[in-house]
Parts: C-alpha cells; structure tokens; sequence
C-alpha cells in the first residue's frame, strides 16, 4: 500500500502543491499539471466571460429546478460561484487547502455573494450534523478524494432524504485525459477509478446513478474560439454514440436510496 501511495498523491502532498500554486501563482507545468491563472484565478470570469455559458449549460441540467442548501465539495478557489448562485439558496464551500479557501474568501467578498460560505474541511470527514443540505456539487474534485468509500458515506450522513450529489470529473477513457492525469501527481488517483462504471460502484451502497451524461469541457480554456471549438467536436462526438463514451469529462447524477444507513 506504501508504494501505490507513493504514485497516487494522499491529501497531504496535495496541500502543499495547492499551497505552493496559490502563493507563487504558479504557471501551467509539463503542459498538464495547471497553473493558477489558467485554472484556479478566482475571478477568471471576469477575463473569460465566455466560459459563463459553459458553466450555465453545467448547472441548468444539474439544477432544472432551484435548489435549496448546497454543498460544494472541493470547491477550491470558487470561480464558478458567480454562475452557481442562481442556481441554489445557499452555497457551503469547503476544501482542504487553506490557500485555496483564502482565495474564494476573496471572491465572496469582492463579488457581494451573500448566500455562500467558505471553510477549510476535509471531504472524508465532513464537520455537518446529519441531514443538512439538499445536495452536494463535486467539481473534478472526486479523483483528489484518496478514502472514497469513507466520502460517500459522509456525503450520504449530510445529505437530506432524496439528496443528491451532482459530479463532473474528467473522463479517463478518453487516451488525451488518460494521459493528462498519469503525468502531473495531483492527479494521478483519476486513472485508478475515473470511469463512470467504477464512480457508480463506489457510490451504489448508499445511492443510485441517475444520469451519467458525457461532455466535452475545457477549464482552463484561454479563447473564445477554443472553447467554441471544444464545443463543436463536443456536439459532433455526442452525435455519435460509440464516440460519447470518450468525451472530456463525464456528468454524473446520484441520488441517496431510501433508507440508506449513513448516519
């Protein structure tokens, strides 16, 4: 077990490389492993308003209909609060990382988002009494989550009966995603279980998979152009339904079982 967690990043050496990231406002490394003002900038928004939409198609099929008290696990820095919040009555963020929570603590304050919260808080261990929110949002935040098993059971304890957890992770059956994630080792733990088969075991004690929708999604877009065109193969692959499989990214639904005993 030592040697695997050698190669796949525990909680702890991902701290310091978040913590390293924020306070020198790190560039993107070796093309893969990505830098602060191309992923984690709290206010990226605001230089990139066309991934505005991007995050409006994300949270408009999550939340049809608007929520009410929201989760967010692994929030990091918080940069799609600004579109998030139409969307839920109230927003607690939490993240391991001080320096990223500092961060979002920023972008509430500048931005006036009265209804969101920022802790610093492990997802393994969630400090919620049970029963406290309606739903959890998970941002390709899954594959930094080493104890899974121990995760999903908080996640079930917190969530109201019928709750549910809404989860966008990158998605290592496409070879491009496979690869991004083996080099940079933050990452590493997605090409273990990143498959929606295996996300839906790990999560099949305590909820149902509702939806697993495949999309192609691209973060740390630095154009307009790139992400109209990240769209287009986007529409092009879901056209094509042995292609969907292999997307960027994968949309995944899960709602707690009646009577699950998460407690």
């Amino acid at each position: 077990m030592g040697n695997i967690f050698r190669f796949f990043q525990g909680n702890e050496k991902q701290d310091s490389h978040y913590k390293e990231l924020v306070e020198r406002r790190l560039p993107t490394r070796f093309m893969f492993s990505c830098g602060y003002h191309e992923r984690f900038d709290p206010f990226m928004l605001d230089s990139k308003p066309f991934l505005v939409p991007v995050y409006e198609r994300i949270f408009s099929r999550f939340f049809p209909g608007k929520s009410g008290s929201l989760l967010d696990v692994g929030c990091g820095t918080g940069l799609y609060w600004p579109v998030l919040v139409k969307y839920c009555d109230s927003i607690v963020g939490i993240d391991f990382s001080k320096a990223m929570i500092s961060e979002a603590q920023s972008l509430i304050e500048k931005k006036g988002l009265g209804n969101v919260e920022a802790r610093v808080q492990n997802g393994e261990a969630l400090d919620f009494p049970p029963e406290s929110f309606d739903a959890i949002l998970c941002m390709d935040v899954l594959h930094h989550i080493p104890d899974i098993k121990s995760a999903v059971a908080d996640f079930c304890r917190v969530l109201k009966p019928g709750g549910r957890v809404f989860a966008v992770e990158p998605n290592t059956f496409n070879p491009l995603i496979f690869l991004a994630h083996l080099i940079p080792p933050e990452e590493r733990i997605a090409i273990k279980r990143n498959y929606a088969p295996v996300l839906s075991k790990l999560f099949s004690p305590y909820f149902k998979t509702l939806d697993v929708h495949y999309i192609n999604f691209v973060a740390s877009a630095e154009s307009e152009e790139q992400t109209k065109k990240v769209d287009r193969i986007g529409r092009l692959m879901s056209a094509v339904p042995f292609l969907r499989p292999f997307c960027l990214r994968q949309a995944i639904i899960f709602e707690k079982r009646a009577g699950s005993n998460c407690a």
